[in-house]
Parts: structure tokens; C-alpha cells; sequence
């Protein structure tokens, strides 16, 4: 059934646990096993539409996903062991890395991201392609307020931005997102990058989790802005409780894409549904992480 040769990609950063000295690496789930399940089935659910999936990552990140569960991606890309950050709260910051890595079209999927149906050749092959576009969500206000009290450093894009629609922060989602232009991917990240490690003294003085949706998503906002290119986002009009994308109810026939974002996925009815879903659809990788559970304290 794979249709396209798009690459997707997905990336597994590890290091923000790591330097926290924990090996719960739960990814925001209501058990950790759940995350585990999550990338299983989201993995294959690509694989079911898309030859090449590939997976960057470091060694422990290859070491869970590919040498124990043996998830069947495509190509996988360990170039992430030498990725630090300024706080261990700024997980996306190896996403930039990864974006500035790419030489040819990608369309970059979180491991929360499960997919029904192919995207289809409009988001395939556009410049930039997003999950969604985010109008001014609340949240926001509050990342930029703390951002704006203690850093020193913004980039030109988004000091435009603000200037031109001052109050208003517009985002892409980025749970999906990539696209035919590789060049701006790289100019995105080196902006981001430096927005990240010109402020390094002050991220003790803000909530550093806080910033990840101001480097990744509200900044190549402005940047697509300023440099006029054309967007294509995978849904439409989704508020900012991200209703119709956070549930596997319906799904294949009347929803053909789901990411739970944010508390969502600590919700036990949503991992109840993956739980099933991959335990049907997947036995073989289910009952793989339920046999790992003591080795990996999936529990």
C-alpha cells in the first residue's frame, strides 16, 4: 500500500531525560508503556502508507526503538548523541538540528502522530507543509509575556511580526511539518538555534517548556511570513482545545489523522484505544511491549 516516495521522518531525543538522571522516558503519556506503544503504532501506520520512514535519533533512543521493540524503519540516523541544550525542558531543540540536517524534501511526524489515509500530493509536495495553523492560542500570550520580560535577544523576523500584528501570535502546528524547501528549513533552524543559545543565561528565569512552541512554531510563522512562502496545512480551523484531532474514535472511516497532543495523551480512555487498536492491528509489536515491560519499566 505505500504510495509515495516522500520521506517521512520522526525524531527521539533522549538527552533531556538523560541529563535528568531518570530512565522514565514517558514523553508526557499516562504510563510509559503508552509511549512505547504510541511510536509502535505510529511507525507502522506510516510504513502502511510510506516507504521510507526513517528515524533520527542517539543511541538509546536506537537501542528502545529499533534493537528491542524492532520498529521497521526504513533508515535509521544516530546523530543525535552529542545534542545538548541550554535547559532539559527544551525537547525541541533536536528537532531543529534534525530540520537542518535534511537535503532533500522531508515531512517531519511526532511519535504522536498516527496516520489512516496518505496525505495526498498538495501537502506532499509543498514548500512548507504544518499540521495546522494556530490563531493566536491563548497560550501564547503568556510564552511570549515571560520570553519578552527576560531575553535580549529575538530574531528580525519575529521583532517584524510583532511590530506588524502587535498582540496577536499567530503558529504552525508542528506535529506535522517539512516540506520541498530544504533551504528554509535550515535558515529556520539556525534562527531558532540562536534564538535558543543568545538567551541561554536567562532560561532559569522563565519556564524553558514554555518556549518550545516559540522557537519551533510561532518563529517559522514569521519567518514564512517575511519570506512570502506558501503554506499547506494538513487540517483547518482547529481551536485551540484541539478538537477533532486528540481521538481514535472513528477512526479509519470518519478520521484518517490523530495527534494527541498536550494532556491528551495522559488521558486513560485515549490510551485504553491505542492499547486496543495496536493489540488488533499489531500483535506482534503489542505483545512485544507488554513482554519488555519489566526490562524496560514500561509500567
Amino acid at each position: 500500500m505505500n504510495t509515495t516516495d516522500i520521506r517521512i521522518i520522526q525524531s527521539l531525543w533522549t538527552w533531556p531525560t538523560r541529563t535528568s538522571g531518570s530512565r522514565q522516558l514517558s514523553g508526557s503519556w499516562y504510563q510509559k508503556r503508552y509511549h512505547f506503544m504510541s511510536w509502535a503504532y505510529s511507525c507502522l501506520q506510516f510504513r502502511k502508507y510510506y516507504e521510507r520512514v526513517e528515524l533520527y535519533t542517539d543511541a538509546w533512543g536506537k537501542e528502545l526503538l529499533i534493537d528491542k521493540l524492532r520498529l521497521p524503519y526504513s533508515a535509521v540516523h544516530v546523530v543525535l548523541d552529542d545534542s545538548t541544550a541550554p535547559h532539559p525542558q527544551l525537547w525541541a531543540k533536536a528537532k531543529l538540528e534534525v530540520f537542518a540536517m535534511q537535503k532533500e524534501p522531508f515531512l517531519h511526524v511526532d511519535g504522536d502522530v498516527f496516520i489512516f489515509a496518505p496525505f495526498g500530493e498538495s501537502l506532499e509536495q509543498a514548500p512548507i507543509a504544518a499540521q495546522h495553523l494556530e490563531e493566536d492560542y491563548p497560550y501564547y500570550h503568556v510564552s511570549v509575556a515571560h520570553m519578552r520580560e527576560h531575553f535580549s535577544y529575538y530574531p528580525e523576523a519575529m521583532l517584524q511580526e510583532w511590530e506588524r500584528n502587535p498582540g496577536v501570535y499567530h503558529a504552525f502546528n508542528c506535529g506535522l511539518v517539512g516540506g520541498q524547501d530544504t533551504d528554509f528549513f535550515r535558515h529556520f533552524a539556525e534562527e531558532a538555534l540562536h534564538l535558543i543559545y543568545k538567551n541561554a543565561a536567562h532560561m532559569e528565569q522563565v519556564r524553558a517548556q514554555e518556549l518550545n512552541i516559540i522557537f519551533e512554531q510561532h518563529l517559522m510563522y514569521c519567518l514564512a511570513k517575511q519570506q512570502r512562502i506558501p503554506v499547506v496545512f494538513h487540517r483547518h480551523h482547529i481551536p485551540a482545545n484541539h478538537a477533532g484531532l486528540t481521538s481514535l474514535q472513528g477512526t479509519p472511516n470518519r478520521r484518517r489523522y490523530v495527534h494527541p497532543v498536550a494532556s491528551f495523551k495522559k488521558n486513560p480512555a485515549f490510551c485504553l484505544d491505542l492499547k486496543n487498536k495496536l493489540r488488533r492491528e499489531y500483535p506482534e509489536y503489542y505483545y512485544r511491549i507488554e513482554h519488555l515491560t519489566g526490562e524496560l519499566a514500561l509500567s
